[in-house]
């Protein structure tokens, strides 16, 4: 098992970072284009559990991939984790914190996850999982910045 963690501050309150990320419909823009994410269900406005979304993405060589996870744990404004029912990881377990710190908010990401194919995923992790994950976060990160910078408050 490995754990990949990410934190970003932003110059935005708890409440309005929340209801930015509470919202599925967002994930398609903080997602990088090459990973051509679909999501083929209707989502609300707001994550709650029990909530399920399957997405097509590519991450790999341009390889299309179903991947369905389940929203298990809703605690607003503070926490949400989605779990993956299936999808590329053997498993795969992501936590949202959202910490305020004055008008700011701390966003951290916490995923536990087990890389495919056994021996060979474990193998592989280094130099295939892992930057692909610090890319996406990368991507994301610089993504969340200019959204924010750029939405009027």
């Amino acid at each position: 098992m490995y754990q990949f963690k990410n934190e970003v501050r932003v110059s935005w309150p708890i409440n309005e970072v929340w209801t930015f990320f509470s919202n599925p419909n967002n994930l398609s823009l903080i997602t990088p284009a090459k990973m051509k994410l679909h999501t083929f269900s209707s989502l609300p406005n707001e994550v709650y559990p029990g909530l399920e979304i399957l997405h097509r993405v590519s991450p790999i060589a341009g390889i299309p991939l179903l991947w369905k996870t389940r929203i298990t744990e809703v605690n607003a404004p503070f926490r949400f984790v989605d779990l993956q029912v299936s999808g590329p990881f053997s498993f795969w377990k992501h936590t949202h914190l959202f910490e305020a710190q004055g008008n700011e908010t701390i966003i951290t990401d916490i995923i536990d996850y087990r890389p495919p194919f056994g021996i060979l995923g474990r193998l592989t992790h280094n130099w295939v999982t892992l930057p692909m994950m610090n890319k996406m976060f990368q991507h994301r990160n610089r993504v969340i910045h200019s959204l924010l910078a750029s939405s009027s408050k």
